[in-house]
């Protein structure tokens, strides 16, 4: 079957989130004539939470690599700002894929190496994931911001309890599309999702749970039904000059209407 893209139409929202251009009329400074203490976002992190269209990447299916595809936009929420560097952390507000964490079937040793370093999320993230989700004109605003030199990466325990205190939007969900009877139908189930940080137990994984707790007892990394809810570092300078900005395609909502 030939892939789909769903692509919404965001220009009628009725969720409370309205486009950040029709909010700000100056970019990318709220006031031209002090461009160095006064960029737009400044004054809004904080008092707003971000919310745009980047990258695109297929959907679950119960037949896996059979198919069909469909294709959904994705969207991320603004969690962290360096304002200096203009450089901004963003989260998946859905997971793109089930799979454990770590499934080679050897137990980690004490190498110096870092679970993470080693694990099946972060080479799915940083080479699958990262080459089908974005294009080329998208991958010049990702950033490199850990040791590793990761594109894309998940959120740790620390991190999710500092920087994303929503904890109505902390609940993992994930895209399915299946043909059902000739027609494509799309649904959205729960599902818990990785955390970088190792759990209580020696082969566990700290989960953010489905009802948005984070579990540090943790999950068997080869639990292969846990969610992927991708997180990255975002220039802003050049989101400015990006195409979709440019068209209205970042949103943004006051954080006490949640």
């Amino acid at each position: 079957m030939k892939d789909e893209i769903l692509f919404e139409d965001d220009s009628n929202r009725d969720d409370g989130f309205m486009k950040v251009s029709d909010m700000i009329t100056d970019f990318p400074y709220k006031d031209a004539e002090e461009k160095e203490e006064t960029p737009w976002y400044k004054d809004m992190l904080g008092n707003y939470i971000f919310n745009f269209k980047f990258g695109h990447y297929k959907m679950q299916n119960v037949q896996r690599e059979a198919g069909p595809f469909v294709w959904n936009e994705l969207n991320w929420f603004l969690l962290d700002l360096d304002v200096k560097k203009g450089e901004a952390l963003f989260l998946a507000d859905k997971c793109v894929a089930l799979d454990y964490f770590y499934g080679k079937g050897e137990v980690l040793g004490n190498e110096g190496i870092s679970v993470w370093e080693k694990s099946d999320v972060r080479e799915f993230l940083n080479n699958r994931f990262y080459e089908e989700a974005f294009n080329e004109e998208e991958k010049e605003l990702i950033l490199t911001r850990n040791k590793y030199n990761d594109k894309v990466f998940i959120l740790n325990r620390e991190e999710i309890e500092e920087k994303f205190g929503y904890e109505d939007l902390r609940p993992g969900e994930v895209y399915y599309a299946d043909d059902i009877s000739g027609r494509i139908e799309v649904w959205l189930e729960p599902v818990s999702w990785w955390v970088d940080t190792e759990g209580e137990q020696d082969g566990y994984m700290c989960v953010v749970s489905e009802n948005g707790d984070i579990d540090t007892s943790g999950r068997e990394m080869d639990a292969d039904e846990t969610g992927i809810r991708p997180a990255l570092w975002i220039d802003l300078r050049k989101l400015i000059e990006y195409r979709k900005y440019k068209k209205g395609m970042v949103f943004a909502k006051l954080i006490e209407e949640y």
